[in-house]
């Protein structure tokens, strides 16, 4: 579900000022992560390829001490000619394993099908925004029967473990052209977001909606795309902020976020959490245009290292909640590929699943984090 076309980010980290001061934060104990803290994206092989035992993964997660997991949830496969023939089945199947499993799911719900898209917005199908947003409300609620508290999947598998979705994300980065092709986006995906909160507090009140990930674009870096729908009248229409701080450095990464804090702040957001819905360094060798996240298998490992640790340091400060690596399961390296069929914790390697050096540094900050 990655982008296309990548797009650098250049970021000043603040100067900390005074050698006594710093020493003194460089000592302080850095809080424990809450228990679930940390996630993955599942995406790619993981779910189109058949080699790959789905079940088998996710218990592979669990043991690296995962217990959260974002998934696209496809409205065009789901809806392909209407709301009238709707197709659980995919989804049923992921729903199923992760609550089997003890993963709790994060739907990014996007994709509008052809009878629903914005035909006018662009000629890539995966981008175009839906004409009418009621339209994405109603799969919206649809999702909810299916998958929500009172959701008809529990009712007819009495075998699984009941493991409601309360948390629904709209839409995936639509401050790029990649993923919204209505630019600027502020005015169309508001509205948008105003019809999934209505659509969402109707079918489950106790859910919580999270905004779509935005992310470090080049005309429009997280914190002014958030900016930019506070003013479009986005606020009090979701619960969470999901950001996406692709960049070079873990000290960028907080900065990021400190600058998406501060633009909450100014339009009355000061108390709404912060979730990265994806984050990621790559293995590409160092090797992909214009990307300052990508690195070797051994620099993705140490980067993760850092990054979660800084996040740990600054999670209470900044309010963030939760944080999702960006991806579980990378397809058999390929030098022509972008930066995003390197980023998994795992790759395909002749037709099996072979760990990276990433996923134990993954399974290691868990232990090391995270609240026993």
């Amino acid at each position: 579900m990655r982008r296309r076309t990548v797009l650098s980010l250049a970021l000043v980290a603040l100067a900390v000022g005074g050698a006594p001061a710093a020493a003194a934060v460089a000592a302080a104990p850095i809080p424990p992560l809450p228990a679930g803290f940390i996630g993955v994206n599942a995406d790619g092989p993981l779910l189109d390829d058949p080699s790959v035992n789905v079940d088998t993964e996710l218990g592979r997660m669990r043991t690296t001490g995962l217990t959260q997991l974002r998934a696209v949830f496809d409205w065009a496969a789901a809806q392909p000619t209407g709301p009238d023939s709707t197709d659980f089945s995919k989804l049923d199947t992921l729903v199923g394993a992760a609550a089997k499993r003890g993963l709790a799911v994060l739907p990014v719900v996007i994709h509008s099908p052809a009878w629903a898209a914005d035909q006018a917005a662009g000629t890539d199908p995966y981008a175009a925004p839906p004409k009418d947003p009621g339209t994405y409300a109603a799969f919206l609620t649809t999702l909810i029967r299916r998958y929500g508290p009172a959701g008809s999947l529990w009712a007819e598998h009495p075998e699984l473990p009941r493991t409601p979705i309360r948390r629904w994300q709209i839409w995936n980065e639509p401050n790029i052209v990649r993923f919204w092709s209505r630019q600027p986006f502020a005015k169309t995906y508001t509205a948008l977001l105003k019809a999934a909160d209505v659509a969402v507090g109707a079918a489950d009140p106790g859910a919580r909606v999270v905004l779509g990930g935005i992310t470090n674009g080049l005309n429009s870096p997280a914190w002014d795309a958030l900016s930019q729908l506070y003013k479009a009248g986005a606020g009090g229409h979701f619960d969470v902020i999901a950001v996406h701080p692709y960049t070079g450095t873990a000290a960028h990464v907080i900065e990021t976020l400190r600058r998406v804090r501060a633009a909450a702040r100014q339009h009355n957001g000061a108390k709404t959490p912060i979730a990265l819905t994806e984050l990621s360094w790559s293995s590409g060798g160092g090797k992909r245009k214009g990307v300052t996240w990508d690195t070797t298998e051994a620099g993705q490992a140490r980067m993760l290292t850092l990054v979660f640790q800084q996040i740990a340091k600054y999670r209470v400060s900044l309010r963030i909640t939760s944080a999702y690596w960006y991806t579980w399961l990378s397809p058999q390296p390929n030098p022509a590929n972008g930066w995003e069929f390197f980023a998994g914790l795992n790759r395909m390697q002749g037709g099996k699943v072979t760990a990276k050096p990433a996923l134990a540094a993954l399974r290691l900050s868990i232990r090391r984090l995270s609240a026993r």
